[in-house]
């Protein structure tokens, strides 16, 4: 049995697609739970309509998607898991394709094809085909694009949710990686069902709304993986880490730069405010605060000139 766990907040415009793309997946040996984090719209509501198919649960305090998923986890009765957020969908095999591509390698992790819905628009997320033994905790540690971090679009064997040790972590960035490290880092086997979709829709608000706190959260999950590395001997990766949170300071600059919310002279003070920290004293780069200004508001200029000379062009 597939147990599928659809995790909820606040998605009454896509739960009942999620929903039912699980109700109706052609492998029929299944058990759909879903997760509502305390929702305050009507996603509740249109859940309790399919009652007969689904197993829902309601947790009596917000507590965020981590909490949710291990809820998940632990109700779980199947022999593999799924995770579906609720404004994702599967296409109708999927389940099947992952089953059969399982019985075919034993794998203990089946990742799917991602498709990354913006607007009308369908996009393919690629990733490596050929897998060995180190990019999932490669991808989960410092570079996400080597393979897909996030716990949605994979068939788990159970037994690797329910005893692995979670890193606790229950912000709202890299909660993804951070739930993948140590079951990543158990060296598990990995196959690709080919056939198998994940539709991800991206736009929700942590992937399209700047908030200047989101880079605590970045520093949170870098100090999270670090003490993670240091712990179990993987301190070799600290460096690539460093660079991905540097990287994530400069798009983070660029962000702000976008949204207009502060003038040039307060930006780059609160920069230097931001870097004069201890936190970055160990970092080995040049973290100057105008040198990392300047270059990520040329870079935000021209990719501006760029996208209006497009526009232009149409008319």
């Amino acid at each position: 049995m597939v147990s599928i766990i659809i995790t909820l907040y606040n998605k009454d415009k896509s739960i009942r697609r999620a929903i039912l793309s699980a109700i109706n997946q052609t492998y029929r040996d299944i058990e759909i739970i879903v997760i509502d984090d305390c929702s305050t719209d009507d996603s509740k509501k249109i859940c309790e309509e399919y009652n007969e198919s689904i197993k829902l649960y309601s947790t009596e305090k917000n507590s965020g998607l981590p909490n949710s998923r291990r809820l998940g986890i632990e109700m779980a009765k199947g022999e593999f898991i799924t995770f579906i957020d609720a404004d994702d969908y599967l296409n109708h095999g999927a389940i099947s394709e992952c089953v059969n591509e399982h019985k075919r390698t034993n794998a203990d992790i089946v990742q799917m094809k991602i498709t990354r819905r913006i607007s009308k628009f369908n996009i393919p997320i690629k990733f490596r085909s050929k897998y060995n033994k180190n990019m999932g905790l490669d991808a989960c540690l410092y570079n996400v694009d080597l393979f897909p971090a996030q716990c949605w679009g994979k068939l788990y064997k159970t037994e690797l949710l329910k005893t692995a040790k979670y890193i606790d972590y229950d912000g709202f960035w890299g909660e993804d990686r951070i739930f993948n490290i140590p079951i990543f880092a158990s060296n598990p086997t990995f196959a690709i069902a080919k056939n198998a979709k994940y539709n991800y829709t991206w736009g929700g608000t942590t992937s399209s709304n700047f908030d200047i706190d989101t880079l605590q959260e970045y520093k949170k999950v870098y100090q999270l993986k670090r003490d993670w590395a240091i712990s179990y001997g993987y301190e070799r990766y600290i460096p690539s880490m460093q660079n991905e949170l540097v990287e994530l300071l400069k798009y983070h600059v660029r962000q702000l730069i976008n949204s207009c919310s502060m003038s040039d002279t307060d930006a780059i003070n609160w920069l230097k405010n931001e870097l004069s920290l201890s936190f970055w004293s160990s970092f080995n780069t040049n973290l100057d605060a105008r040198t990392i200004y300047n270059s990520e508001n040329k870079s935000t200029t021209r990719i501006l000139k760029k996208q209006f000379s497009k526009i232009l062009i149409q008319f």
